[in-house]
């Protein structure tokens, strides 16, 4: 699930991936200290920009906290509630809520670099998107990227499909004292941005 999730962060979080330069912007005030850093406008940009409605964003925990504890989100918040938010008092539903943005999914998966240092694998962007549940029917639904499964094809000859699975058995002689069969799963499926004018991307917006 980790390997699945980091393609696809980089899917979503690579500018050029998306259809032009008019769906992505570099946040220049930062959310964590920037001068006149505004989160809420910088996302309600990338709304406005985007050809479909946006119904969730992504970001990591370092990201989230930023947003959450940041001056002008704070102003927002008391501003519609008289409180002023903390880490780990208001939950990101609710903040979307209150804020009248999309749903906030807070990304908590890390991943270690060689030298063994962790950091989180959707990193400093805040991607936006439109996800349509399911399999379109009516031929004009569209979604910001979907996951595509084959259900059949080759597989080896040792080996079948089953479902989206590709199942591959083999004996290996140096497993144990005797050898030990080996059974290998494998999902076979690629993700894809299907609309990159559906949605957004902020990048850089923790420094």
């Amino acid at each position: 699930l980790n390997a699945r999730e980091q393609r696809v962060a980089t899917l979503l979080t690579t500018s050029s991936n998306w259809a032009s330069s008019s769906f992505y912007a570099a946040v220049t005030a930062k959310w964590n200290g920037g001068t006149g850093a505004d989160p809420v406008a910088d996302i309600q940009a990338r709304i406005a920009a985007s050809l479909t409605p946006i119904n969730c964003m992504v970001m990591a925990e370092h990201v989230y906290f930023a947003f959450i504890t940041n001056s002008a989100v704070q102003k927002y918040i008391a501003l519609k509630t008289t409180v002023k938010p903390s880490v780990g008092s208001v939950d990101a539903a609710a903040m979307s809520a209150i804020l009248e943005l999309p749903r906030i999914i807070v990304a908590r998966s890390k991943k270690l670099s060689s030298a063994g240092v962790p950091s989180y694998i959707w990193g400093n962007n805040v991607p936006l998107l439109y996800v349509e549940p399911g399999v379109p029917s009516d031929g004009e639904s569209i979604s910001t990227a979907k996951t595509f499964r084959w259900l059949g094809g080759q597989s080896t000859p040792d080996g079948r499909v089953e479902g989206t699975f590709l199942i591959r058995t083999y004996f290996d002689p140096r497993r144990g004292a005797r050898g030990a069969n080996v059974t290998v799963v494998a999902h076979n499926d690629a993700e894809k941005i299907t609309a990159g004018n559906a949605g957004g991307l902020l990048t850089g917006a923790y420094a």
